[in-house]
């Protein structure tokens, strides 16, 4: 039986241009191809930019980097951005390890992270 860690839930919304996901529990290889069905068809020119809210994202795998990828490579063309908030401080430390953070912005909360978009 599967613990709650490894189950991946995917909440999305929408604001604009920027579009918010929300995961929470384990991003790993059973589910990253779930994660990214469910991600990038959402983004486009009109909504270029990707929110990650991580606070409850417990745990995030080499495979599950490749999500983070696939979107940064999915809104660069059209000069979008992608930014993980409220990470938990092993998920953090995987993305600056990774060298991600070059590519991610990372935020303390989705509200940060929007009024900066909007802003900007």
């Amino acid at each position: 039986m599967a613990s709650a860690r490894d189950v991946l839930t995917v909440r999305i919304e929408s604001d604009g241009p920027v579009v918010i996901v929300r995961l929470l529990g384990s991003l790993d290889e059973g589910s990253q191809a779930q994660a990214e069905s469910m991600i990038l068809p959402l983004l486009s020119s009109e909504r270029r930019h990707l929110l990650i809210e991580a606070s409850e994202l417990s745990f995030v795998s080499s495979a599950g980097l490749r999500v983070f990828i696939s979107a940064v490579k999915a809104v660069k063309p059209s000069g979008g951005t992608v930014g993980v908030c409220a990470p938990q401080p092993s998920v953090e430390q995987l993305l600056r390890i990774a060298g991600l953070t070059a590519l991610i912005k990372l935020h303390p909360s989705v509200d940060v992270a929007r009024d900066a978009l909007l802003v900007g």
